[in-house]
């Protein structure tokens, strides 16, 4: 079990939810309090020096191909998809979009690297 921070029981094993936080926004998951029937995890964090905030995690499904992992197969297909900073991804790729930026491009890249599951 994590020593302290927001972390999640599943299949009796514990998540550290501080794991799925990029390192650069410093950000620190203190609590989760609920999580809603979507995925939608809120609870209370802080930043260095701050008050303590409430925040919302919103799931990330990166099985692109559905057949239950993330692998170098999804990784792939969000490659092959790609469009980069301010371009719109092309209707079929839109489901590589997977921070619904608009763009797929190394932020969905990054979040896709956490999410990895296997070789």
């Amino acid at each position: 079990m994590p020593s302290g921070g927001a972390f999640l029981l599943h299949d009796h094993k514990t998540h550290d939810l501080n794991a799925l936080v990029h390192p650069a926004s410093q950000f620190y998951l203190m609590e989760a309090n609920d999580i809603s029937n979507s995925g939608l995890i809120v609870g209370e964090g802080r930043l260095p020096g701050s008050h303590i905030h409430a925040f919302m995690l919103t799931p990330i499904d990166a099985d692109l191909d559905d057949d239950g992992d993330v692998d170098h197969n999804d990784y792939r297909l969000l490659a092959d998809c790609s469009s980069g900073p301010d371009v719109p991804p092309q209707a079929p790729c839109l489901f590589a979009d997977l921070d619904q930026s608009g763009t797929v491009d190394l932020v969905d890249f990054r979040s896709m690297q956490l999410l990895l599951t296997a070789n």
